[in-house]
C-alpha cells in the first residue's frame, strides 16, 4: 500500500536529486555541491509530469507538498 508517508519520502527524494543538480545542497552520494543544470531540468521535468499525472488523486496535503516543492526547485532553477 503507498501510503501519504511513502508519497512524502518518495517526493522528498526526487526534490533532493533537483536541489543537489541545481547546488542548493551537497550531492547525496559524494557530499560535493555542483550545478548541474540539464539534471536539475529532468527533475523539475519529472516532477511536473507527477503533478499533472496525479492531479485530482492525491490528499489536498499532498498535493500542496509537491507544488511547493515543484515551485521552489522552479524559483532555484530559474536563479
Amino acid at each position: 500500500v503507498f501510503n501519504f508517508a511513502s508519497f512524502v519520502n518518495f517526493l522528498s527524494t526526487l526534490a533532493t536529486n533537483a536541489a543537489a543538480s541545481l547546488g542548493a545542497m551537497p550531492h547525496p552520494v559524494t557530499g560535493q555541491r555542483s550545478l548541474d543544470l540539464e539534471s536539475g531540468k529532468y527533475w523539475i521535468e519529472v516532477l511536473a509530469m507527477l503533478k499533472e499525472k496525479t492531479a485530482g488523486n492525491l490528499h489536498p496535503k499532498e498535493a500542496e507538498l509537491l507544488s511547493g516543492i515543484l515551485g521552489d526547485l522552479q524559483m532555484q532553477f530559474v536563479q
